[in-house]
């Protein structure tokens, strides 16, 4: 037999009255909460959108408005003409070759000869030999 915590029969009773009512107030509190949360629910849904990805979204919509338009044959010829490659001019060089007077013609001649007079001093023949053996 299973014994109660209470004395008597009616207080038993009574008891098991109060936790019906406890779970009853508890199921309506959980009742009206998930109502609550639904109302809130339906209005609090927004989602965090960055200003990149409104741009991003906007530019894509600029883009699908747009209906592209059937070019005649007339403006697909004009549109191969203006896209015709433009001859470009080479640089001309000899324009951008340094002037020089002569005095600086001279000093770049003696530079040149004391480089010549360098070579000539040197026997290459010879530092050949001397590296082969």
């Amino acid at each position: 037999m299973i014994e109660s915590l209470y004395a008597t029969e009616e207080e038993n009773l009574q008891a098991a009255q109060e936790g019906e009512k406890v779970v009853d107030e508890m199921e309506e509190a959980a009742r009206l909460a998930k109502e609550m949360r639904k109302a809130n629910q339906e209005h609090a849904v927004k989602e965090y959108t960055s200003k990149f990805e409104k741009l991003a979204d906007a530019s894509k919509k600029e883009e699908i408005q747009t209906p592209k338009k059937e070019k005649t044959l007339g403006e697909l010829i004009e549109e191969k003409e203006e896209k015709a490659p433009v001859a470009k001019k080479k640089p001309d060089f000899d324009a951008m070759k340094p002037i020089y007077s002569d005095e600086e013609l001279a000093e770049i001649e003696e530079d040149e000869m004391e480089d010549n007079i360098w070579d000539d001093d040197v026997d290459y023949e010879q530092y050949d030999e001397y590296y082969d053996d």
